[in-house]
């Protein structure tokens, strides 16, 4: 995500990095997120809204809990990095029409 200050915060069982100086967030991981997941546009972190703008590589490695993940219309995710879900049961996801890069598996 640059060499930005940056900071690592959970919300909802995701576990996004922060680029404090764009005030945009990657995620990096997830605490045991199970079911169908939802990544919002942005997250709001003390009193600053950080736009999601990439799924960082193995995100979602050995999830085994996680159907389906899906984002709004709105989305600003414009990156998905390679193994984000590897070795998880993941079924589904919806991609964003914001999407500018899919990295291979």
């Amino acid at each position: 995500m640059g060499n930005d200050e940056s900071s690592e915060i959970k919300q909802n069982n995701l576990i996004f990095v922060l680029n404090v100086d764009c005030k945009i967030a990657g995620i990096v991981g997830n605490d045991n997120a199970s079911g169908d997941i939802f990544i919002h546009s942005s997250i709001k972190y003390k009193t600053t809204e950080y736009t999601i703008k990439r799924i960082l590589k193995y995100s979602f490695k050995n999830s085994k809990s996680i159907r389906l993940i899906t984002f709004p219309a709105d989305s600003s995710i414009d990156t998905i990095e390679k193994e984000y879900f590897s070795n998880s049961t993941l079924e589904s996801i919806s991609i964003p029409s914001s999407l500018l890069v899919l990295k291979e598996c």
